[in-house]
Parts: structure tokens; sequence; C-alpha cells
């Protein structure tokens, strides 16, 4: 039997792809290695999140956001840009000063899987730490 294409057809001529892999990435993520661009005041600049490593772009989406120091989310025009390693938001109204907070949810993940905090990959014969995890991280920061 002859392998289909993605429209179901039989493959007119062979095809080949080939992997390049490395070591295991199971470092866990750790928000305190991100960096805050923080906007001025009155002004509808971006927030800017940068990470050192690409995370899943779907996840970026949904599992990060902006909190005021009352708890509201910022609305605005979420972009994630330079291969997954910048999260930004443009605000829908202007920037009051204050404290907020960056929300990440637990579910965030990089692209081997691993969550922040926690490896993807469990060593069945290491000790686990069988403690509750979190569901969301926080980084505070100032608009002045």
């Amino acid at each position: 039997p002859t392998w289909p294409d993605a429209e179901g057809n039989p493959l007119q001529a062979p095809f080949e792809k080939r992997f390049t892999v490395g070591p295991a990435d199971t470092t866990p993520l750790d928000p305190a290695t991100w960096r805050l661009r923080v906007p001025a005041r009155g002004s509808t600049q971006r927030l800017v999140v940068s990470m050192p490593e690409p995370l899943d772009h779907a996840l970026m989406r949904r599992a990060i956001g902006v909190e005021d120091e009352a708890g509201r989310y910022v609305n605005g025009e979420v972009e994630i840009g330079n291969w997954e390693t910048r999260w930004s938001l443009t605000p829908s109204q202007p920037w009051a000063a204050g404290a907020y907070s960056l929300v990440a949810s637990s579910i965030l993940e990089d692209l081997a899987g691993n969550k922040i905090g926690t490896a993807f990959e469990i060593d069945v014969f290491a000790q686990v730490d069988d403690t509750t995890a979190r569901e969301r991280f926080t980084i505070p920061f100032e608009i002045r």
C-alpha cells in the first residue's frame, strides 16, 4: 500500500523528512527569568514581556494576562512575537498609574511540555514533589 498525502491521495513521489534532536529539555518555566518593559502612565504603549525560550503559542494567548490592583483584568490587544518568546498587551484604555500584576496560568507550557515550576518528564525513581501546584503565578509591576 502507498502512503496517502494530506488529501488522501497516493503520494506521487517518495518523501523523506530528517530530524535532528538534542538533549531532553527538563527545565521548568521560571517567571523570574521573564523581563518586562513597562509602559508610561497615560499612554496606550504596549506592556512587553520577553521570555528566554519559546512557549506554546496558543497557550500564551489564553494563559497570560494583566490585572490591576483591584484584580480586574486589563482589556486590550495581545500580540505574540519573536518566535513565541515575546508577549505584549496594548491596552484598550490608557494605562493608569498604579500597581499591576502579570498573571500566568499554570497551564502555560514551553515547546517540550514543561510548565511553570514543573518539568514535563518525571523520573519515576526520583523523589516526587507531591505538594499541590499553584493555579496561577504573578509578577507585580508598577506604572508611574
